[in-house]
């Protein structure tokens, strides 16, 4: 694994160290007290004064023995003394402020110098480039300006240099690619500039290159001749262009290779499916083209494929699931098209899949529910389609679930409900259909639920009501009917709250206050019946029919529908405990032009005959890129009117 590359190697913990000879002394001097307390030369003990007076030694978090008479300087906080010299001096994190005396550089016989996560700054002193025995450069983290000096490429003994977190400027010096002893090079997180020394290339003792969060330009090396050793490889955030070299292909021992967000072309070189030990691939944000070469599936020790953000194309390789280690796969708006395949059930590894805003389409494949160890998913904005697999019950273990923006139909996942991890779950502008899960124990770590423009029915659950961590709930423009629950009343934590566009109502006044509080206009929004329907006019043939209109948002949006029906004998009304509502297809119908109707009439009824008549407002279903909604909503039905035409 790489995952430690980027950790310091100080002369303490790191057992790379220790291995050495070096550090075996250094380890050993620090953990003997008073060993190697023999006097320094004149010149060192002053530029450790030096040091302590330029940066700010009486604030330092500790400054034990500094200062103290000649002959003492091996027993001063952080330094260690070796053949009667300084040979480690170790103050990271230890409050340094100011700059570095150009007097470092008489600390000749340093091998280890660490002054990381401290506050020093200006410029790097070239004086640092006569420390000829200095094998460790650990100076990362503070806020050092100017170039790099070139003098450091006279190290010629220098193991690790760590120059990164500063904010240094300019070209990286040339004379570092004759460092031949240098196995780690962090620079990452400047403000260098220009393109790769050449030399860089033929460094053949290094293992890690880091150049990342920098303005590097121009085109990576056509060759490599020095790198068979390197396993990282890191120039991401930088401005690099041309192609990825074919030379890439030969670092058999490279375990990460990341150029994310730059401006690399072209398709990938052949021969990538050679590089068996890469482990970690981040390639996104480039302008790489020509699709996954089919050898990439060779890959077998692939953890993560990193290749959005590209204008890619071409489609997954059918035989993905071969790639037996992979754990996260990000190919996110890499204009893929062609379906999903079904060996990626393979991957049983696989814990992030994202492949969103591609133009992947048809459905997911059955083995996709075999994926049990899946913690985010994100297939947003693709063509998807179909019901999901098992309703995806088999992937207990998710906490994002992204699905929305595809053309998925079939039932709502209800398993997803009772996943004990989920937190996100958007499924909005799909069409799933019937009612949300309810229940108790449901939603426990839910935080975002957005189901926007669906076709889903029903009432509201009340079990939502428990989600206690529940902060979004988006169930706008689908056909939710009913009573929405009090017990949501209980969601303490909620922030944002839509519920447009279906045909829900309350009349509870404390959720009606809570409701206009969190999403102000919902009432307006759903497709109510009107109200005060009753008998304006009626003669032996026709009846107008008035009401309050109901105060829906868009113009023109809907309209009401009049349903009426003859009683079928004069005592019907005798033995029923409520008056038949007339179904939609009445024998009587009529329909205004649009919400604003406040009178309907009737015509053609038959003379001395009782009818029934109710009211239903419509909404159809409409294609409106601000307001869509794909259901058509008819409300409940107003309470029945009864009337009698007279006798001619």
């Amino acid at each position: 694994m790489m995952s430690g590359l980027k950790q310091i190697a100080p002369c303490f913990p790191s057992r790379e160290i220790r291995a050495s000879m070096l550090g075996l002394v250094c380890w050993l001097l620090a953990a003997l007290p008073g060993v190697g307390q023999a006097q320094i030369p004149a010149n060192e003990r002053q530029a450790l004064l030096d040091l302590y007076a330029q940066t700010n030694g009486p604030d330092w978090i500790e400054d034990s023995g500094w200062g103290g008479p000649p002959g003492s300087e091996c027993g001063w906080f952080g330094v260690t003394c070796l053949n009667g010299q300084v040979g480690d001096l170790r103050l990271a994190a230890n409050g340094l402020s100011g700059s570095l005396p150009v007097s470092i550089g008489d600390l000749d016989g340093l091998l280890f110098l660490w002054l990381s996560f401290n506050d020093l700054g200006g410029p790097l002193p070239s004086s640092l480039g006569n420390l000829a025995r200095l094998q460790y450069l650990y100076l990362d983290g503070n806020a050092f300006s100017g170039g790099i000096p070139a003098s450091l490429g006279q190290l010629g003994a220098l193991q690790w240099l760590l120059l990164h977190d500063n904010q240094l400027s300019g070209p990286i010096p040339s004379g570092l690619g004759s460092l031949s002893e240098l196995r780690v090079l962090r620079l990452y997180d400047n403000q260098l500039s220009g393109s790769l020394p050449p030399g860089l290339a033929s460094l053949t003792s290094i293992e890690e290159i880091d150049l990342s969060g920098n303005a590097l330009t121009g085109a990576l090396p056509s060759s490599l001749p020095g790198w068979g050793q390197l396993r990282l490889l890191d120039l991401s955030d930088n401005a690099l262009t041309g192609p990825l070299p074919a030379a890439i292909a030969e670092l058999v021992r490279l375990e990460r290779l990341a150029i994310q967000r730059n401006q690399l072309k072209g398709p990938l070189p052949e021969g990538l499916g050679g590089l068996a030990a890469l482990r970690e691939l981040y390639l996104d944000g480039n302008l790489i083209g020509g699709g996954l070469p089919a050898e990439i599936v060779e890959l077998s020790q692939l953890e993560i494929l990193s290749l959005g953000d590209n204008p890619l194309g071409g489609e997954l390789p059918s035989t993905i699931g071969q790639m037996s280690a992979l754990r996260e796969i990000y190919l996110g708006d890499a204009e893929l098209a062609g379906s999903i395949p079904s060996s990626l059930g393979q991957l049983d590894e696989l814990e992030r899949l994202y492949l969103f805003s591609n133009q992947l389409e048809g459905p997911l494949p059955a083995a996709f529910n075999q994926l049990s160890g899946l913690v985010e998913i994100n297939l947003a904005g693709n063509q998807l389609s179909g019901a999901l697999p098992g309703g995806l019950s088999g992937l207990v273990q998710l906490e994002r679930l992204w699905l929305e923006g595809n053309r998925f139909s079939g039932p709502f996942p209800a398993a997803v409900a009772e996943f004990q991890a989920l937190s996100s779950l958007r499924l909005q502008f799909n069409c799933f259909s019937g009612p949300l899960p309810d229940g108790p124990g449901q939603w426990a770590a839910l935080v975002e639920l957005d189901v926007r423009v669906n076709c889903l029915t029903g009432e509201l659950p009340t079990g939502l009501g428990e989600a206690a961590s529940l902060e979004t709930l988006r169930l706008s423009a689908n056909d939710f009917s009913g009573s929405i629950p009090s017990e949501w009343l209980a969601l303490d934590s909620i922030i944002a709250l839509d519920l447009y566009d279906n045909r829900l109502d309350t009349d509870d006044p404390t959720l009606i206050a809570w409701l206009d509080a969190l999403n102000p206009s919902w009432a307006r929004w759903q497709t109510r019946p009107p109200e005060d329907l009753s008998v304006a006019a009626v003669d032996a043939t026709s009846v107008t029919l008035s009401w309050t209109p109901i105060d829906y948002p868009l113009q023109q949006a809907g309209y009401y529908h009049v349903s009426a029906e003859s009683d079928p004998s004069l005592f019907a009304d005798r033995f029923e405990s409520a008056l038949p509502v007339p179904p939609l297809d009445a024998s009587f119908q009529a329909a205004s032009t649009d919400y604003s109707a406040s009178a309907l009439s009737l015509v053609d009824l038959v003379p001395d005959t009782v009818y029934r008549v109710v009211v239903r407002s419509i909404t159809p279903a409409r294609v409106d890129p601000v307001f869509p909604q794909q259901n058509t909503l008819i409300s409940r039905p107003t309470a029945v009117l009864q009337f009698t035409t007279p006798a001619q």
